[in-house]
């Protein structure tokens, strides 16, 4: 039949059209009419191909017309084999001698696939006039076309030649059609892997299997990335690259020349029925179930490679004509894999484009939204090129004070300068994000030496002059690095904010690295605290004395006791090692108590020498501000005979009696009834230096470390020092600096008023009878 041939007709005789009656073709009619409507356009229609022609159902006038399939308007020329949809925004360009009318006005066609090669006919959208906007997407339109496919050829049943009979026709064909739906409605794919592998495990009678999509690497290179596999954990080690399958990292074959991945390599089935002499056996993971029988399929869309089938364990063994059998399947998962693998492509290159306006307004960096897109981004990069992403956490220190003293206008101006400081300082590829407020988050590549770290708080610590006002600008800054802290975006950002906030507590204007090792999991934790346990119980841990020197007479007044753990493994280790994950847990107390308990033996055995020098201790939130702390205090002092003694020191952290100042006063108007003394750690950390003097009745504070070691080379420093130590004197509290570790920094203390130092210019932590030979030498020698 030639075009000039084509005629309108009733109801045609072919076998496929004789079935689209009905219910049926309502339901034909209702699905195109959906169409029509989310697109809205004036209609949608839908032809049948049978017998060399195809059908048109014209919604107008509800009639069929025909046209032969080698016609250049069939679905067929016009598709030339691919499932892709096309759009004609200018329908006026088809022929207008055309015997089918309504081919002037349609829009967008989409053949109708069976899944099998064969494509039965097409989904057609019509618009009079055009389209007047840009090419819609896609996507809607192939689901409704894959339904009208589904629906035509579930109720076609024609024979089918069976080949072989090692497949049964019908379930390969149930099989495809759940593959074009569960690929057009899964959104990322594992579902649809998960759903066609168990539909070839079943079909194949095959015990094990594997579907995979093949990718490209930087450099062009072939690799399979597995999509699904039959559940293989049977050891740890496949137990975990089956749990690995489902996440984001994912399981990937690279060696070509193994038995799992060589048809990668050479583009045909490979069958192998004895793999104990196949030398491609090798590739398969540690543990993996022995194969006795192996069968892998290349699958293609078009030209391209697409994905892998491997099928193992068949009883029987494999065969190339059972790959045969399985051509229909293999090239609708070829064909899906890639219209899936594109559409991805092209939604990410949208969500681009839509988050270029997800910018700070004020610094014109990435926002918070966005930057957990490019988190992601950068975590992938790492993982395909082996690097490493450094995870930087930076708070502007005092920037409430700027804020407060200058307005927001002001402040504005100063975010503004600091985020253009630390943008300059990076490379090009690096991110650097403004989280919220006075924080930023930076994220690294391959950072191969600290000094890039440093270099953004030094672009920070420069003063800033705006119109005649000048600040000092500083940052504290928290770093984690991936994959070593291999977390999610969510926690690396956590870990990084806690190692800012430790960065903060060591003084400010400082970075600190997150401490892998002591918070990577909470079975390390639960180690860690058994070991703490059993350090108790075998007597490991021990105290160290760090000397006092008052300086009116420039003599040793007394020792800070400094808890050290001998470790039978790790050797000697300091406090930060382990209190930080003891703290908030009944240990914490243990610890406290035997630190006291301790102080108090050592200060018991200088009473007995003739020594009247004092000891120090440091007692955590939890156990100052515990219930029975006082009732249990008062019983060892009563024990070792020490009430009244004045020669115990409690040393606890400002931040302690702001937790809650009530309690606090309480417990430390109890300690000094008892003839305890009570001192203030790391003074001036705190957000309110002046509540703790006036509700505290304390003896003590000590300046904190930072202020003391940055107070010669930092203006604001010294005079902070200065006002700390007046301040004290004032309000009738003796004043200990400590870390003091040059003689500069000791002459200037001493000038302003400091009572006492301790630090690594006079002497270390040392044993007590090492701190008493120190002691003795030192005041004999002033």
């Amino acid at each position: 039949m030639t075009k000039a041939d084509c005629s309108v007709a009733g109801l045609p005789s072919p076998a496929r059209l004789d079935l689209i009656t009905g219910e049926i073709e309502a339901r034909l009619e209702r699905l195109a009419r959906l169409a029509a409507g989310h697109y809205r356009v004036a209609g949608a229609g839908y032809s049948i191909i049978d017998g060399g022609i195809e059908w048109f159902r014209d919604p107008v006038h509800r009639a069929w017309v025909s046209l032969p399939v080698d016609d250049h308007q069939s679905i067929l020329c016009a598709a030339s084999g691919h499932l892709d949809v096309i759009w004609s925004c200018d329908p006026t360009s088809a022929d207008s001698a055309s015997p089918l009318p309504l081919l002037q006005s349609i829009v967008a066609r989409i053949p109708l696939h069976a899944g099998n090669g064969e494509i039965v006919g097409s989904l057609f959208l019509m618009q009079p006039g055009g389209l007047h906007d840009e090419t819609p997407d896609s996507e809607p339109l192939i689901s409704y076309a894959a339904l009208l496919a589904e629906e035509i050829m579930r109720h076609d049943c024609r024979p089918r030649s069976r080949g072989i009979g090692m497949i049964d026709p019908v379930k390969q064909q149930e099989a495809i059609q759940r593959a074009q739906a569960v690929f057009l409605t899964d959104s990322d794919g594992r579902a649809a892997f998960k759903a066609m592998l168990s539909d070839l495990l079943a079909l194949t009678d095959s015990p094990l299997g594997l579907l995979g999509e093949v990718c490209l690497d930087p450099a062009g290179n072939r690799y399979l990335r597995v999509g699904a596999m039959t559940d293989i954990s049977w050891s740890a080690e496949t137990r975990a690259i089956f749990e690995r399958v489902d996440t984001d990292e994912g399981v990937t074959f690279r060696d070509l020349d193994s038995l799992l991945c060589a048809p990668l390599r050479t583009g045909e089935v490979l069958v192998s029925d004895n793999l104990l002499a196949d030398p491609r056996r090798k590739g398969l993971p540690a543990g993996h179930p022995p194969l006795g029988a192996y069968l892998g399929i290349p699958i293609y869309s078009g030209e391209v490679m697409t994905g892998l089938i491997g099928l193992a364990n068949r009883a029987g063994g494999y065969s190339p004509a059972l790959a045969r059998e399985l051509a229909p399947l293999g090239h609708t998962l070829g064909t899906l894999i890639e219209r899936r693998r594109l559409y991805a492509e092209r939604k990410e290159h949208a969500r681009l484009l839509e988050q270029a306006a997800n910018f700070d307004p004020l610094t014109g960096l990435p926002n918070r939204r966005m930057l957990n897109t490019l988190f992601e981004t950068e975590l992938r990069e790492a993982r395909l090129r082996g690097g490493t992403v450094s995870v930087c956490f930076i708070d502007l220190d005092n920037f409430k004070v700027i804020n407060d003293s200058h307005g927001h206008h002001e402040g504005d101006r100063v975010l503004k300068a600091a985020a253009g400081r630390i943008r300059d300082v990076v490379r090009a590829h690096d991110v650097v994000t403004r989280l919220s407020g006075d924080e930023f988050v930076a994220l690294l590549r391959d950072v191969d030496h600290p000094r890039a770290y440093q270099r953004l708080l030094d672009a920070l610590f420069r003063p800033l002059n705006l119109d005649g006002q000048r600040f000092m600008l500083s940052g504290s800054m928290g770093v984690t690095v991936y994959p070593d802290d291999n977390s999610d975006p969510d926690k690396l950002l956590r870990h990084a904010d806690q190692a800012m906030y430790a960065a903060k507590e060591d003084g400010k204007n400082r970075y600190n690295m997150f401490d892998l090792a002591l918070h990577r999991s909470r079975k390390e934790t639960t180690i860690l605290l058994d070991q703490v346990r059993e350090g108790l119980r075998e007597n490991q841990f021990r105290l160290l004395y760090q000397p006092k020197i008052g300086l009116e007479r420039n003599a040793v007044i007394g020792f800070e006791a400094l808890i050290r753990w001998q470790h039978p493994r790790l050797g000697l280790l300091a406090p930060h090692a382990f209190l930080p994950r003891v703290e908030y847990t009944e240990l914490d107390l243990s610890i406290g108590w035997w630190v006291i308990e301790q102080a108090l033996d050592t200060l018991s055995r200088l009473r007995e020498r003739g020594c009247d020098h004092g000891v120090s201790v440091n007692i955590s939130p939890m156990h100052f501000l515990s219930d029975t702390f006082v009732d249990v205090l008062t019983g060892l002092m009563a024990q070792y005979g020490m009430i009244d003694d004045h020669r115990l020191t409690l040393e606890i952290l400002e931040s302690t009696a702001l937790e809650n100042l009530e309690l606090a006063s309480r417990v430390v108007d109890s300690c000094k009834a008892l003839g305890v003394r009570v001192s203030l750690d790391d003074f001036g950390t705190g957000y309110s230096a002046l509540t703790s003097f006036r509700h505290l009745a304390v003896d003590e504070i000590k300046i904190d470390r930072g202020f003391v070691s940055r107070m010669l080379k930092d203006g604001n420093d010294l005079t902070l020092v200065q006002l700390l130590v007046t301040l004290a004197r004032k309000f009738g509290r003796m004043v200990v600096a400590e870390g003091v570790e040059e003689n500069a920094a000791l002459v200037q203390l001493e000038a302003m008023g400091c009572h006492a130092v301790q630090g690594f210019y006079f002497s270390p932590p040392l044993a007590l009878e090492d701190a008493l030979h120190w002691s003795e030498q030192h005041n004999a020698g002033r």
